[in-house]
């Protein structure tokens, strides 16, 4: 009986004889071996058509063994030798995992302790006893060695488990407390300042009630609280930011002098809030002039700018002849008070005015008098918008009458920074 070439699979344990539905439908192939064991006859599958399976005897289960030996000696790939018989010279007899079974067993064998996954250990005890000896320094314990490695092994501790079981950390805090009357407390609260000293955002260094203390006594060696104490120096704050190379100085806080607490930019410039809540400032934008002789016979029918050549006072010193000039972008208060002297009833109408950059202010009187007045007061106040560097005078306009008018020295022309 002669063999079809290909791999043979066999089937065992069979009862009967195979029939025509035993096809390629059933997962049978050409070569395929029925054994049926309770009539002891074999079949080998000539045709696995569907419905039409062909199954050829093979005579005798003996003779069927028979074949099965000599197909498998010549069967390529499934024992990994093609066309030949596996004989005890192709085999490694090297044990492995120490096996004492013959060369066969041993050749297959998987050298499973050489790629060892994680469910169990890589080693034996003796394994790991011997490589350890290897890796000893001269003198050095097996024991000693293992506490080297667990010691490396701690010093780069992951977040899934704790560097020292509770025991070990009394054992290790016992040893690092160098007080000779200390406690294992005592450790504890050293290392706690210790890491509060560097304690990242992450958590308060303190808690509240924690903070008041310290404070209070930081206040107490160094007095910096302006109800309490004075202090020249002050407290400067400091703002960095990512946009400078440099930290920016944004103003100190201090306790200038008795005379109250001075809030301050980096020149020193700042308003001082007094005793009693008085807020004043030597550098906020205000001025008081006036003028030190009469200005006489005031022009019909013209604009005549109001001269006021004397400063009382110039904080910040942005007057000059005749002229305010707004040092920052606001509003300005702007005021005027004339003196006048030989009013003319007989005018049409006085115009006073403010000219800034922006606009013009007027203000206008129409003389309703039966005859000159011999003095006469007029006073014009407004809310004036500035831009920085722009300007602002006062003039005066006569419309008509007689040139007469005089403006008496003791007028006034001031304004200071609102907002």
């Amino acid at each position: 009986m002669g063999w079809l070439p290909g791999e043979v699979t066999y089937y065992a344990g069979k009862t009967a004889a195979p029939g025509l539905t035993d096809d390629i439908n059933s997962g049978y192939e050409i070569s395929d071996i029925w054994i049926d064991e309770t009539n002891d006859e074999a079949y080998q599958c000539v045709d696995n058509s569907v419905g039409a399976a062909v199954w050829e005897h093979l005579s005798t289960a003996g003779e069927a063994t028979a074949d099965i030996a000599t197909h498998a000696a010549l069967t390529t790939g499934v024992h990994g030798v093609t066309g030949t018989i596996l004989g005890t010279e192709d085999v490694d007899d090297t044990p492995v995992n120490e096996a004492t079974t013959a060369p066969v067993s041993s050749n297959w064998a998987y050298d499973h302790a050489a790629n060892a996954s994680v469910h169990h250990s890589k080693y034996t005890d003796a394994e790991v006893e011997a490589i350890i000896s290897a890796e000893l320094i001269d003198g050095q314990s097996i024991d000693n060695a293992i506490d080297s490695l667990i010691s490396t092994h701690t010093g780069n501790t992951s977040a899934h488990h704790a560097k020292y079981t509770d025991a070990e950390v009394d054992t290790r805090i016992v040893v690092q407390n160098t007080h000779p009357t200390g406690t294992i407390d005592v450790a504890i609260d050293a290392l706690i300042a210790s890491h509060a000293g560097v304690a990242a955002a992450h958590h308060a260094r303190y808690v509240d009630s924690e903070a008041v203390t310290a404070m209070g006594a930081k206040a107490d060696a160094n007095p910096l609280n302006h109800d309490r104490y004075s202090h020249p120096a002050g407290i400067q704050c400091t703002l960095a930011t990512g946009d400078v190379p440099d930290p920016l100085i944004i103003g100190e806080i201090k306790a200038k002098d008795a005379n109250g607490l001075s809030l301050s930019d980096d020149g020193g410039q700042g308003p001082i809030v007094k005793d009693g809540g008085f807020v004043t400032n030597a550098y906020q934008t205000a001025f008081l002039v006036t003028n030190s002789a009469t200005q006489t016979d005031v022009a019909l029918n013209a604009v005549v700018t109001i001269v006021f050549d004397t400063e009382i006072k110039d904080q910040g010193s942005n007057f000059a002849s005749n002229v305010f000039t707004a040092p920052v972008t606001g509003l300005y208060q702007i005021n005027v008070m004339l003196k006048m002297g030989s009013f003319d009833a007989e005018a049409t109408v006085y115009q006073l005015a403010f000219i800034s950059s922006n606009r013009q202010y007027l203000a206008a009187i129409n003389p309703m008098f039966t005859s000159d007045p011999l003095n006469w007061y007029i006073n014009f106040t407004t809310l004036v918008d500035m831009d920085a560097n722009d300007t602002v005078y006062a003039i005066i306009y006569q419309q008509a009458g007689t040139q007469q008018t005089d403006i008496f020295s003791g007028s006034y022309f001031s304004g200071y920074l609102v907002c």
